[in-house]
């Protein structure tokens, strides 16, 4: 793949790869930027048939969760950053109203183990496959299936008090 069909991938997807990163980081945006800038590095330098495949988006999610993993590993620290600017970063195609409306869930979502909410994030809010994720996150599918299940479990007992 050339540098110009990269640079056209990574424009398509960039507004999904950011959110999702942005999710992991806990709404950390200088901390998913430069997960970004790092899975972007990562994935041109990545061998041009890689991104030949059927469907490049999940590929380079896969790799944007690989440098957060990555990333956790070797230094673990987590900040969590005021739930406002979070929901705000996260919608940020969406009106203000909603961004309101889905505060809570995303403060909430943020409360939920790296696995959980990175199952959570790529089902419900970048719309991917069981079969995807599985892909994305190197592990069975029934394994995010439970993931899925767990997290919106947890989602429920914390959101229980503020429906």
């Amino acid at each position: 793949m050339d540098r110009d069909r990269f640079i056209q991938l990574v424009s398509t997807e960039q507004v999904s790869l950011k959110r999702y990163l942005l999710g992991l980081c806990r709404g950390n945006a200088e901390e998913a930027d430069d997960l970004f800038q790092d899975a972007m590095t990562r994935a041109y330098l990545a061998s041009p048939s890689m991104l030949e495949r059927a469907r490049p988006g999940a590929w380079l999610l896969k790799i944007c969760y690989h440098c957060f993993v990555d990333r956790t590993r070797s230094r673990k620290t987590d900040s969590l950053e005021d739930s406002m600017e979070f929901a705000e970063r996260l919608q940020e195609e969406q009106h203000s109203d909603d961004v309101f409306r889905y505060e809570t869930l995303y403060e909430a979502i943020c409360h939920l183990p790296e696995k959980e909410r990175s199952s959570i994030m790529l089902f419900y809010l970048e719309d991917r496959s069981i079969r995807e994720i599985s892909h994305i996150m190197d592990i069975p599918s029934g394994s995010v299936k439970g993931y899925l299940f767990r997290g919106r479990q947890k989602l429920k007992e914390l959101l229980k008090n503020e429906i």
